[in-house]
């Protein structure tokens, strides 16, 4: 397994004063995508120093588990990767006070085996050679921008509910991709007292959990009295797929 040291990994924009270089860009680019296709793309980046900048562009396939964990592998490895799919240029030069429109294009391979979602991502870098003295510590700034191809009308969507934990303050629950096609859901909890009155609610945005692969989730339940309650919880997939769980709890 292949981890990065030293490295701060950027799914954030980095203001341009503090920063090398700049993506300018989505650090997700999604395609649906057709067996035997090819699709083409960019990356934008500004370099906001006065004088040239070079940058390398590389790979790495991507995991995570439910303890917030990130993981980049060896490019190609990981059984859904599509990083031997795509074609780039790996260095760049970029002049002083400008952008670089970086090109790639991916070509689907022509198999009718392939069954929906694959992803891998590009690691953006300035160009040098990083050699500390012993009382320094340098940190690289690296940017990760993923690239998912779901192939069009394959695929299986599906999830399990497992783990639910409550303790003093919090519900936490894991959801798990058991499809073979990326999420990206929103999760909503609601919370009933013994009234069925609703008494809390909360929301997550755009969740993206691959296909199996799993996201762990955590609600606050500290303001709540002593007493039971059910929950409701429903992650929305989009056009209409909705997944449901029911569970009961107390407050003691």
């Amino acid at each position: 397994m292949k981890r990065f040291s030293l490295v701060v990994v950027l799914f954030i924009f980095v203001s341009i004063l503090n920063a090398s270089f700049v993506v300018l860009d989505e650090l997700v680019k999604m395609f649906n995508s057709s067996i035997g296709e090819t699709i083409t793309g960019t990356v934008h980046v500004f370099n906001p120093q006065s004088t040239a900048l070079r940058i390398r562009v590389s790979q790495a396939d991507f995991t995570y588990n439910a303890n917030e964990e990130n993981f980049f592998l060896e490019p190609g490895k990981y059984h859904r990767s599509n990083a031997d799919w795509i074609r780039f240029t790996r260095v760049h030069t970029i002049p002083a006070n400008q952008s670089l429109f970086i090109p790639f294009s991916i070509v689907v391979p022509n198999q009718r085996q392939l069954e929906g979602s694959y992803w891998s991502v590009f690691v953006i870098e300035e160009d040098v050679e990083l050699v500390p003295r012993p009382d320094e510590l340098i940190v690289a700034i690296r940017y990760v921008i993923q690239i998912i191809n779901t192939i069009d009308n394959t695929g299986r969507l599906d999830l399990a509910f497992r783990d639910v934990v409550f303790g003093h303050d919090s519900l936490s629950m894991i959801l798990q991709n058991t499809g073979t096609v990326l999420i990206n859901a929103v999760v909503r909890i609601d919370i009933f007292d013994a009234n069925t009155d609703l008494v809390a609610r909360y929301t997550f945005d755009e969740n993206r959990v691959y296909p199996e692969l799993e996201r762990r989730f955590r609600f606050s339940i500290q303001e709540l009295r002593r007493g039971n309650y059910y929950a409701i919880i429903i992650v929305d997939c989009g056009d209409n797929r909705m997944f449901g769980h029911q569970l009961t709890f107390t407050v003691r």
